[in-house]
């Protein structure tokens, strides 16, 4: 993206249909069905978007603290299991 000149409202910029596509907060996998298909005229709610990215930035700490609180308990669960396990197959039935 490129910015072209400043408006009164803001800047006049040259962008690709990627980064249009980028902007508007679709996944590659959308682009080959929109490519092409900006309207002159239309408005890109870039601060939409924004807004997402900053809201998953938010929770990605309270992922990562969920993603070890999940691995202290695996631990934990290892670490209390019994010693021996006998295989179901080695157990000896009555009658066997």
């Amino acid at each position: 993206m490129k910015i072209i000149a400043k408006t009164e409202c803001g800047y006049l910029v040259e962008a690709t249909d990627i980064e249009l596509l980028n902007a508007a907060g679709h996944e590659h996998w959308e682009a080959d069905k929109l490519l092409g298909r900006h309207p002159i005229g239309r408005t890109i709610v870039v601060t939409a978007t924004h807004n997402y990215l900053k809201t998953l930035r938010g929770k990605e700490e309270t992922l990562r603290a969920a993603a070890e609180q999940f691995r202290a308990m695996a631990t934990f669960m290892e670490q209390s299991l019994p010693t021996t396990i006998i295989p179901q197959d080695d157990i000896q039935r009555p009658g066997d």
